[in-house]
């Protein structure tokens, strides 16, 4: 069986090492924008090819997987299910596992899928607002003097979240200049390389809790957790 395995980091890492511990017979190839030299070893080991290209980009690793011949290919970070990665290969008859771009969308959008909570009242879902700016977003927080979370709207890659707690009415007027100072650099740094969001910054109620992920896969009937 052969497979084309997107991606170069840690998790991609942890993917090759489980295709390689595989009962079956496995040829890994893997197509990186830079070298992981552990993902690299494992390739060579099961007579598959580390490549390197834009796996953002959803005619280059088309290609590649048409050019391997593989069986079907792996996408293991998120962005390139945001750019339509699935979306090709499916278009090919390539067989992938990976959100394609509509699915992805609850993922990209923090936004969305705050909203997909509240359109459909699913349980735990949180308050929030969502802002197309900094400007827009200070009368809202120069208002709100609670605990919040502040966001970047997109998914980041676990970049720009930060919690304010606000209990102290003396330190109020310093907590509303920290909530603005952070809102700006959200805009500003966190959001400047994605300009395919509308909304740039969230502002959710602040909760406690332990925080864990549920994964499964699905192919849109069935689901294996």
């Amino acid at each position: 069986m052969k497979v084309l395995l997107v991606g170069n980091a840690g998790r991609e890492h942890a993917i090759a090492e489980a295709f390689e511990r595989s009962l079956r017979d496995v040829s890994l190839s893997c197509l990186g924008e830079l070298i992981n030299p552990g993902i690299q070893g494992i390739c060579g080991k099961t007579g598959g090819q580390y490549l390197r290209g834009k796996i953002n980009d959803p005619l280059v690793v088309a290609d590649h997987a048409e050019k391997l011949g593989v069986d079907f290919v792996f996408v293991g970070p998120e962005e390139p299910n945001f750019h339509g990665v699935p979306d090709e290969l499916e278009r090919r008859g390539i067989a992938c596992v990976g959100a394609k771009r509509a699915v992805a969308e609850i993922e990209m959008s923090k936004a969305s899928m705050r909203d997909l909570q509240w359109e459909n009242r699913l349980p735990g879902r949180l308050w929030y607002k969502k802002f197309k700016s900094f400007e827009e977003a200070v009368p809202y927080i120069k208002e709100y003097a609670e605990s919040i979370a502040l966001k970047p709207a997109r998914q980041a890659g676990g970049k720009g979240v930060k919690v304010i707690e606000d209990f102290q009415v003396y330190l109020q007027d310093e907590k509303r200049d920290l909530k603005y100072s952070h809102a700006k650099t959200i805009v500003d740094e966190h959001m400047k390389p994605y300009q395919d969001m509308e909304y740039k910054l969230l502002i959710e109620e602040r909760v406690w809790g332990p925080e864990y992920t549920l994964q499964c896969f699905t192919d849109g009937r069935c689901v294996k957790p």
